[in-house]
């Protein structure tokens, strides 16, 4: 988009710019894959913590996949550890809920990134909060 994105400011749970360890190794990881000029989006990390869940439930059955033990595995998993920070899965709708960013374009070392400077924490669906399903 170039410099006219500069001060542009945006909402996601996810980006690049981001300093948890988790995803410095991430975008390292991505750019050494697909080239310098390349940067993780949020689908990328959307994969990676898709991947962490299924890892999580693997380990955690030793291998052996029993449906009903995944399902209650999955319903209450948090990871600390996720380039976009602290997620888990609300045991009542089974939605992920993530800390949403709020970010500027500026300019890092000569490239445009979007750089949180306010979080909105663990934001839930608003619709499931104001009507909750049925259980």
């Amino acid at each position: 988009m170039g410099d006219e994105a500069l001060g542009v400011i945006t909402m996601n749970h996810y980006s690049a710019a981001a300093t948890p360890p988790a995803n410095q190794g991430l975008v390292k990881a991505y750019q050494a894959e697909f080239g310098l000029d390349q940067e993780p989006s949020y689908t990328a990390v959307d994969s990676y913590d898709g991947m962490a869940a299924i890892f999580h439930v693997i380990v955690a059955q030793q291998g052996t996949i029993d449906p009903d033990r995944t399902v209650a595995l999955r319903k209450c998993w948090k990871d600390a550890d996720s380039p976009h920070g602290l997620f888990m899965i609300d045991p009542y709708t089974r939605d992920v809920v993530q800390n949403e960013y709020v970010r500027r374009v500026e300019k890092v070392n000569g490239r445009l990134q979007n750089v949180a400077f306010n979080t909105v924490p663990m934001v839930k669906d608003p619709w499931k909060e104001l009507y909750p399903p049925k259980p």
